[in-house]
Protein backbone atom coordinates (compact mmCIF):
# COMPACT_ATOMS: atom_id res chain seq x y z
CA UNK A 1 0.00 0.00 0.00
CA UNK A 2 1.48 3.35 -0.78
CA UNK A 3 0.06 6.05 1.51
CA UNK A 4 1.64 8.50 -0.85
CA UNK A 5 -0.42 7.66 -3.43
CA UNK A 6 -4.08 7.22 -1.59
CA UNK A 7 -2.78 10.90 0.42
CA UNK A 8 -2.21 12.39 -3.24
CA UNK A 9 -5.97 11.08 -4.83
CA UNK A 10 -7.58 11.98 -1.61
CA UNK A 11 -6.48 15.87 -1.71
CA UNK A 12 -7.48 15.66 -5.25
CA UNK A 13 -10.79 13.75 -4.71
CA UNK A 14 -11.80 16.78 -1.98
CA UNK A 15 -10.49 19.51 -3.63
CA UNK A 16 -12.35 22.77 -4.56
CA UNK A 17 -14.88 21.42 -2.21
CA UNK A 18 -17.21 24.23 -0.90
CA UNK A 19 -17.46 24.29 3.50
CA UNK A 20 -21.03 23.86 2.50
CA UNK A 21 -20.09 20.40 0.21
CA UNK A 22 -17.73 19.90 3.31
CA UNK A 23 -20.44 20.37 6.03
CA UNK A 24 -23.25 18.19 3.93
CA UNK A 25 -25.01 14.99 4.93
CA UNK A 26 -25.72 12.80 2.24
CA UNK A 27 -27.86 10.35 4.46
CA UNK A 28 -29.28 10.30 7.89
CA UNK A 29 -26.41 8.01 10.11
CA UNK A 30 -23.69 9.02 7.48
CA UNK A 31 -20.77 11.41 8.09
CA UNK A 32 -20.15 14.07 6.21
CA UNK A 33 -17.43 14.58 4.04
CA UNK A 34 -15.65 16.86 6.46
CA UNK A 35 -16.20 14.41 9.49
CA UNK A 36 -14.55 11.37 7.08
CA UNK A 37 -11.79 13.83 6.82
CA UNK A 38 -11.60 14.74 10.54
CA UNK A 39 -11.50 10.86 11.47
CA UNK A 40 -8.79 10.18 9.36
CA UNK A 41 -7.08 13.00 11.02
CA UNK A 42 -7.68 11.64 14.20
CA UNK A 43 -6.81 8.18 13.57
CA UNK A 44 -3.14 8.98 11.93
CA UNK A 45 -2.27 11.64 14.85
CA UNK A 46 -3.45 8.69 17.01
CA UNK A 47 -1.05 6.20 14.84
CA UNK A 48 2.00 8.86 14.96
CA UNK A 49 1.81 9.16 18.96
CA UNK A 50 1.81 5.75 19.56
CA UNK A 51 4.67 4.64 16.73
CA UNK A 52 6.66 7.08 18.63
CA UNK A 53 6.11 5.33 21.65
CA UNK A 54 6.54 1.45 20.67
CA UNK A 55 9.93 2.90 19.10
CA UNK A 56 10.93 3.11 22.61
CA UNK A 57 9.95 -0.50 23.76
CA UNK A 58 11.49 -3.68 23.88
CA UNK A 59 11.90 -5.61 20.12
CA UNK A 60 8.99 -8.45 20.10
CA UNK A 61 7.98 -11.19 17.46
CA UNK A 62 4.74 -10.01 16.00
CA UNK A 63 3.19 -11.92 13.60
CA UNK A 64 2.00 -10.35 10.17
CA UNK A 65 -1.80 -9.81 10.56
CA UNK A 66 -4.65 -9.55 7.58
CA UNK A 67 -4.84 -5.90 7.99
CA UNK A 68 -6.46 -5.90 3.88
CA UNK A 69 -9.62 -7.00 5.44
CA UNK A 70 -10.29 -2.95 6.12
CA UNK A 71 -11.10 -2.14 2.30
CA UNK A 72 -13.91 -4.88 2.31
CA UNK A 73 -16.40 -1.84 3.24
CA UNK A 74 -19.30 -4.76 3.48
CA UNK A 75 -17.90 -4.95 6.82
CA UNK A 76 -18.84 -1.91 9.08
CA UNK A 77 -17.00 -1.19 11.72
CA UNK A 78 -17.76 1.53 14.59
CA UNK A 79 -14.96 3.85 15.15
CA UNK A 80 -13.55 3.93 18.70
CA UNK A 81 -14.80 6.94 20.62
CA UNK A 82 -11.42 8.75 20.75
CA UNK A 83 -11.45 8.85 16.85
CA UNK A 84 -15.29 9.44 15.85
CA UNK A 85 -15.35 13.14 14.22
CA UNK A 86 -17.19 15.95 15.92
CA UNK A 87 -20.42 17.69 14.85
CA UNK A 88 -18.81 20.89 14.63
CA UNK A 89 -18.47 22.77 11.17
CA UNK A 90 -15.45 21.91 9.29
CA UNK A 91 -13.29 24.05 6.95
CA UNK A 92 -11.18 21.96 4.46
CA UNK A 93 -7.76 24.30 4.55
CA UNK A 94 -7.67 23.48 8.08
CA UNK A 95 -8.50 19.71 7.67
CA UNK A 96 -5.49 19.20 4.91
CA UNK A 97 -3.23 21.19 7.03
CA UNK A 98 -3.85 18.77 9.77
CA UNK A 99 -3.84 15.91 7.76
CA UNK A 100 -0.01 17.23 6.37
CA UNK A 101 0.92 17.04 9.92
CA UNK A 102 0.07 13.90 11.38
CA UNK A 103 1.27 12.81 8.16
CA UNK A 104 4.79 14.60 8.85
CA UNK A 105 4.84 13.25 12.29
CA UNK A 106 3.97 9.37 11.20
CA UNK A 107 6.68 9.56 8.66
CA UNK A 108 8.99 11.19 10.52
CA UNK A 109 9.48 9.23 13.41
CA UNK A 110 10.34 6.17 11.48
CA UNK A 111 12.47 8.03 8.83
CA UNK A 112 15.61 7.26 10.33
CA UNK A 113 14.42 3.38 11.11
CA UNK A 114 15.18 0.31 8.64
CA UNK A 115 12.36 -2.08 7.48
CA UNK A 116 13.12 -4.78 9.86
CA UNK A 117 13.71 -2.45 13.37
CA UNK A 118 10.36 -1.37 12.73
CA UNK A 119 9.64 -4.86 12.16
CA UNK A 120 10.49 -5.15 16.33
CA UNK A 121 8.13 -2.64 17.48
CA UNK A 122 4.70 -2.51 17.48
CA UNK A 123 1.28 -2.04 19.98
CA UNK A 124 -2.08 -3.03 19.68
CA UNK A 125 -4.84 -2.44 16.86
CA UNK A 126 -8.46 -2.76 18.71
CA UNK A 127 -9.70 -5.23 15.49
CA UNK A 128 -6.01 -6.57 14.43
CA UNK A 129 -4.41 -7.12 17.98
CA UNK A 130 -0.78 -6.68 18.00
CA UNK A 131 0.79 -4.67 14.69
CA UNK A 132 4.11 -4.23 14.10
CA UNK A 133 4.78 -0.60 12.87
CA UNK A 134 5.38 -1.69 9.19
CA UNK A 135 1.69 -2.77 9.42
CA UNK A 136 0.91 0.13 11.31
CA UNK A 137 1.98 2.68 8.17
CA UNK A 138 0.64 0.05 5.89
CA UNK A 139 -3.02 0.45 7.60
CA UNK A 140 -2.83 4.42 8.00
CA UNK A 141 -3.08 3.51 4.08
CA UNK A 142 -5.71 0.77 3.61
CA UNK A 143 -7.64 3.19 6.20
CA UNK A 144 -7.34 6.07 4.13
CA UNK A 145 -8.21 3.98 1.21
CA UNK A 146 -11.42 3.05 2.80
CA UNK A 147 -12.63 6.16 3.52
CA UNK A 148 -11.44 7.43 -0.04
CA UNK A 149 -13.77 5.28 -1.13
CA UNK A 150 -16.18 6.45 1.28
CA UNK A 151 -15.82 9.97 0.22
CA UNK A 152 -16.38 9.24 -3.13
CA UNK A 153 -19.68 7.48 -2.54
CA UNK A 154 -20.80 10.62 -0.32
CA UNK A 155 -19.79 13.13 -3.62
CA UNK A 156 -21.45 10.83 -5.91
CA UNK A 157 -24.90 11.50 -3.29
CA UNK A 158 -24.66 14.56 -3.19
CA UNK A 159 -23.67 15.20 -6.85
CA UNK A 160 -20.72 17.04 -6.11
Amino acid sequence: MNIHAVRTELIETVDGLSDTELNQRAMEGVWTIGQVLEHLYLTEKAVAYHVRKALHNEDVQIDPKPISFILDRNNKAQAPAPYEPTDEPKHLQDLLLKLESTRTSLLGACEDKESSQLAKKGFTHPAFGLLDINQWIEFVGLHEQRHLEQIKEIKDHLSV
